[in-house]
């Protein structure tokens, strides 16, 4: 791929394998679903890291405190995955301001070493689609450094899906 800047300036990246092609149409698989999830914090029990795996808008995980918030969802086993769905505050029905602004997705197979493969900056969506190059994970971890669009530090995420190929 390469894209040219106003000044006319090129930036070239190549990649290899990054779509995969099948024969026949496939629905996607959520791995993420009631899975088991361990989140640096929450604010109370209504509100803990399970409610965002649990398929309810009506649910959410909501963590407050000064430092970054994550959430990390065991998949059970190693799954091809390519797309993270996660539905902010908005789609919850609360304020486009208490959207995620900054995040980042990371995988991993031993949940020791993590590789990034999404950094989000200055997100204002209510719901968000990341697509990443197919990746055998056992482990997806979702880091909001920003949590909001201002001030405030609680994280909202109603619900995440971790969507890819069931292996056969």
């Amino acid at each position: 791929m390469t894209a040219i800047n106003e000044k006319g300036q090129e930036n070239t990246i190549s990649q290899t394998a990054l779509i995969t092609v099948l024969d026949q149409p496939v629905e996607l698989t959520n791995f993420a679903l009631n899975q088991s999830v361990k989140v640096d914090s929450f604010t109370n029990e209504s509100e803990s890291g399970p409610k965002a795996v649990d398929g309810k808008l009506d649910t959410k995980w909501c963590a407050v405190g000064p430092s970054k918030h994550n959430i990390t969802i065991d998949l059970g086993k190693s799954e091809k995955i390519n797309q993270v769905l996660i539905d902010h505050a908005q789609k919850g029905g609360e304020s486009p301001d208490m959207n995620t602004s900054d995040y980042t997705i990371e995988l991993s197979n031993d949940n020791q070493n993590w590789t990034e493969v999404v950094n989000v900056k200055k997100n204002k969506l209510g719901e968000t689609k990341d697509s990443f190059k197919q990746t055998e994970a056992r482990y997806v971890r979702i880091t909001a450094i920003k949590p909001t669009q201002g001030a405030d530090s609680a994280v909202r995420l109603y619900e995440i899906q971790v969507l890819g190929l069931k292996n056969s």
